[in-house]
């Protein structure tokens, strides 16, 4: 199965100055329609992180609802994709579905080998994880910004060379600097589930050994990641919460303090409590 598209807009110009304004960037949502390891289903998880799309205030110009092939997609997911909104918060929506491979690296490849050169920032995220906090793209740029450049995950390894959340923020020059250097693509390991050898280090590795440099959400806003269902990591930070496990947003959503706060309310491995 090649890619294929729902009704996608013509494509902007291609920029050759595109500066630093967060504004009117390109956010790649990479999506799956089966049951999840960690808990909840794939329509039931897409739909939760459009909703949170339309709650929370940004200044994109797309958003790219990724959809790999799946030959025992569940009805409910169909029904959902067939009726995507035309707008989330203002950005509009573009499906792409695409064969199943490369996990979400692959869903975010095939979408910037698309839109690489037409939109300022890429931001790629997986469909289990929202961000929480007013005007996010612009706390985003401005902290790659005032880092001195380089790409904004959740998460590092040890060695810095990778993300270890790896839901990122990239800024376009980066993203061609690295499709030009493999071929007019972007690598990663092409295995179809998670015993796909490295595919996470891989694809943060290709851009570190460009000389984009590996930048950690941690270091200025609270992350969260479910290891498994009701199973935790918290990172908080007095900055607040930033961008957080699907479970985790379920929990702060009742009461906004607790995102702007961004203390380590629950464990830290048992999962946020209840509200």
């Amino acid at each position: 199965m090649g890619r294929r598209f729902l009704n996608p807009p013509p494509l902007p110009e291609v920029f050759t100055d595109i500066g630093t304004s967060f504004e009117g960037s390109n956010y790649v949502l990479a999506s799956w329609s089966g049951s999840r390891r960690k808990g909840g289903e794939g329509h039931e998880i897409l739909a939760d992180h459009l909703d949170n799309l339309s709650r929370v205030s940004h200044s994109l110009a797309q958003v790219v609802v990724v959809v790999p092939y799946n030959p025992d997609e569940p009805p409910l997911y169909r029904k959902l994709i067939r009726s995507l909104p035309a707008k989330v918060g203002g950005a509009r929506v573009v499906l792409l579905e695409r064969a199943n491979h490369g996990m979400s690296y692959g869903s975010w490849g095939d979408a910037l080998a698309v839109w690489a050169g037409h939109y300022p920032w890429h931001f790629l995220m997986e469909d289990d994880f929202v961000f929480c906090q007013d005007a996010f793209d612009r706390l985003c740029v401005d902290h790659i910004r005032e880092a001195g450049g380089g790409m904004l995950n959740g998460g590092l390894s040890d060695d810095a060379t990778y993300g270890t959340v790896s839901n990122c923020v990239v800024y376009d020059d980066d993203v061609r600097q690295v499709r030009s250097k493999f071929g007019g693509k972007l690598p990663y390991a092409r295995g179809v589930g998670y015993d796909a050898e490295n595919s996470q280090s891989v694809w943060g590795q290709n851009f570190w050994r460009c000389g984009v440099r590996m930048i950690d959400m941690r270091d200025r806003y609270g992350v969260s990641f479910a290891e498994e269902k009701g199973v935790h990591q918290l990172w908080p930070h007095p900055n607040g919460w930033l961008m957080v496990s699907r479970d985790h947003w379920n929990w702060l959503k009742h009461d906004a303090r607790r995102v702007r706060t961004g203390t380590g309310e629950g464990d830290g491995r048992g999962g946020p409590e209840a509200p």
